[in-house]
C-alpha cells in the first residue's frame, strides 16, 4: 500500500486524538508516546506532500 500525504495526515490525527484521550485520563507516559508518533506522521506527511508537488 502506497502512503500519500493525505493518509499520513489522517494517521497523525488518529494518533493525536488517542494521545489527547490518554492525557485527559491522566496517563502522561502513554499520551507522550502517542503524541510523539502523531508528530512523526505529520512531519512525514509534509515531506511526502513536498515530494508529490515536485512530481507534478
Amino acid at each position: 500500500m502506497k502512503l500519500t500525504s493525505r493518509s499520513e495526515v489522517i494517521m497523525g490525527i488518529v494518533f493525536g486524538m488517542s494521545g489527547i484521550i490518554y492525557l485527559i485520563t491522566g496517563k502522561a507516559m502513554l499520551a507522550g508516546i502517542w503524541l510523539f508518533c502523531s508528530a512523526i506522521h505529520f512531519i512525514e506527511a509534509y515531506r511526502l506532500h513536498c515530494k508529490e508537488k515536485e512530481e507534478i
